[in-house]
């Protein structure tokens, strides 16, 4: 069911994309009054309901892999000793990627 509600006190699209995962959409820019938000939610949720209903809807974020949460971990990790980083590296390269995967 799409509908437009408050969400964190801001109106947004509230809508399922094709595979059933739920959606939630703020409309861009800023607004002098809640109702042009809301207007601007609702033109915003009738625009996704067509992209959904053509199959034509890609979200605009993907959640990162966790080889490249591992990655940005490491790459965070600036003072550390090299010694400690490649024993991390070498953690997560023998028992975390192969664990988890993709």
């Amino acid at each position: 069911m799409a509908t437009v509600r408050k969400h964190r006190r801001h109106w947004c699209a509230d809508f399922r994309d094709a595979h059933g995962f739920r959606r939630i959409e703020k409309p861009a820019g800023q607004f002098e009054t809640a109702t042009l938000e809301r207007l601007a939610a609702q033109a915003l949720l009738a625009k996704r309901v067509t992209e959904v209903s053509r199959n034509q809807y890609l979200p605009t974020t993907k959640r990162p892999t966790f080889s490249q949460v591992c990655t940005r971990f490491l790459e965070s990790k600036t003072a550390i000793k090299p010694s400690t980083a490649r024993g991390y590296a070498a953690l997560l390269a023998c028992y975390l990627d192969p664990w988890f995967g993709k």
